[in-house]
């Protein structure tokens, strides 16, 4: 579940490791200044962080052979968010919604959406999923811990939304330790491709690693609606 939740949100998702893969498709390069370094970058995120109203996220993670798609849509508030995650791959099927203190889960393709007690486990994990996401020190917490280098690689142009590529390298073991997870196996240092917009916000992220390659789209403050599964 915890590489579940790093998936959901950027920068959170950067601690899925991996080595700079291609650029997106629809990506043009024209080099120029982009004027983030190590010390100014993760500042200028959180700040950016801070105002956001939305989320919708794509990301594909493949190993081998196989894929795994996960699906994130949030409406942050003061007080947490809501969220709509849907999970499919590599043997699973599900989906689950958080709407106020209310959390639904359809644990497997065959099985319908229910509402889950307060009292169980499953609600819990849900639950801090969907706080997590609207708190800024939580999703900064590893990237911020093992950030090592930040190359500006210049001005491109993402699906028509003007960004700046960065190179990013980030110390696995740092990293790990800031949030609890083990890094048995992963490498020294794990590389990123991050494309962030004029606002200083993630609209496209790319990784590789060990064979497990991740590709992660975002956009940000458009309307959507994440609402009480039918029927409930």
């Amino acid at each position: 579940m915890r590489r579940l939740i790093l998936g959901t949100l950027v920068p959170a998702v950067l601690v899925l490791g991996g080595c700079g893969v291609d650029e997106p498709q629809g990506a043009s390069s024209d080099p120029g200044p982009c004027p983030h370094d190590v010390d100014t970058l993760v500042p200028a995120m959180k700040a950016a962080f801070g105002g956001l109203e939305t989320m919708r996220s794509e990301m594909v993670q493949g190993v081998g052979e196989e894929t795994m798609e996960v699906s994130a849509t949030a409406v942050f508030r003061a007080d947490g968010s809501d969220v709509h995650l849907t999970y499919a791959g590599m043997g699973e099927d599900w989906e689950t919604v958080v709407v106020g203190d209310r959390v639904f889960l359809r644990p497997s393709a065959d099985e319908p959406m229910k509402e889950l007690p307060a009292s169980s486990s499953g609600y819990t994990r849900m639950a801090d999923l969907a706080a997590g996401m609207a708190d800024v020190e939580i999703q900064f917490l590893a990237f911020e811990a093992g950030l090592d280098e930040v190359e500006a690689v210049g001005e491109e142009t993402v699906e028509g939304v003007p960004t700046c590529h960065y190179r990013l390298a980030v110390d696995t073991t740092r990293a790990g330790e800031a949030e609890g997870s083990d890094t048995e196996g992963m490498p020294e240092t794990l590389h990123y491709d991050m494309y962030l917009t004029e606002d200083d916000l993630p609209r496209h992220v790319t990784s590789e690693v060990a064979g497990t390659s991740t590709e992660m789209s975002v956009i940000w403050n458009e309307p959507v609606e994440v609402t009480v599964p039918a029927g409930s």
